[in-house]
Order: structure tokens, then C-alpha cells, then sequence
């Protein structure tokens, strides 16, 4: 089985393996010193990159859906609701520059006093 401890595991491993991979995306594309064919359709990549962020009024990060559909009120159990506030104060506590966006989609009609609930604690 998988336990809360497990999930909060492998959540911390996918983000760091994202921050990871994020950084030396730009470090790599950075280096503008090397004229390798592929190294320069990486560097006009990383360029188109820049020019879009920089005007593009959505701001940079990560987003997180969680399809919930068919969820029923038995199966927001204890250990769940302790996942997703704890997957929650970790992004907030240590990824607060990468986490943009976190949106539940097919969420049945009880998700609302769930929600309120959570929001409270």
C-alpha cells in the first residue's frame, strides 16, 4: 500500500526534480559561447523563451490539476485531506516561486463545504 508519508515523498521528489530540471534548462541555454548547430537552436529556443515570459501577463510556474470525479464523500478520508493540506503548506513553504496555479476539476457538489473547511485550518 501507499501511506501519506509515501505520496508527500514522492510529491517533494517531483518538484525538486522539476526545479532541477528547470535550472539547467536555463544554465544550458544560457551559454551563448558555443556554436554547435543544436546549441544555437537552443539558445534562439531559450531567446523566444525570454521574449514571451516577458510579455505574456500569465506568470511562470507550475500547475497542478487534480481530477477528483467519482469521488464520493467515504473516500475524502482522513489520510486524503492530510495529503492534500500537507502537499499544499510544502508548496507554499518551500516551492512558493514555482507553484502558480492549482485547479480541482469534476468535483462533486459536497467539494464546496470540503473546501471551506480546508480553507480554514
Amino acid at each position: 500500500g501507499c501511506n501519506v508519508d509515501d505520496m508527500l515523498f514522492q510529491y517533494c521528489y517531483m518538484m525538486e526534480y522539476l526545479a532541477n530540471l528547470d535550472r539547467v534548462m536555463s544554465e544550458m541555454f544560457s551559454n551563448d559561447e558555443d556554436n554547435d548547430e543544436w546549441h544555437a537552436e537552443l539558445v534562439a529556443c531559450s531567446q523566444a523563451r525570454k521574449r514571451r515570459l516577458s510579455i505574456d501577463p500569465v506568470s511562470r510556474g507550475y500547475c497542478v490539476v487534480m481530477d477528483i470525479g467519482g469521488a464520493s464523500p467515504s473516500m475524502l478520508s482522513g489520510d486524503i485531506m492530510s495529503y492534500i493540506k500537507q502537499s499544499g503548506e510544502i508548496s507554499t513553504l518551500h516551492y512558493p516561486e514555482r507553484l502558480n496555479r492549482v485547479f480541482v476539476v469534476n468535483a462533486p457538489f459536497f467539494i464546496g463545504a470540503v473546501w471551506k473547511t480546508l480553507k480554514g485550518v
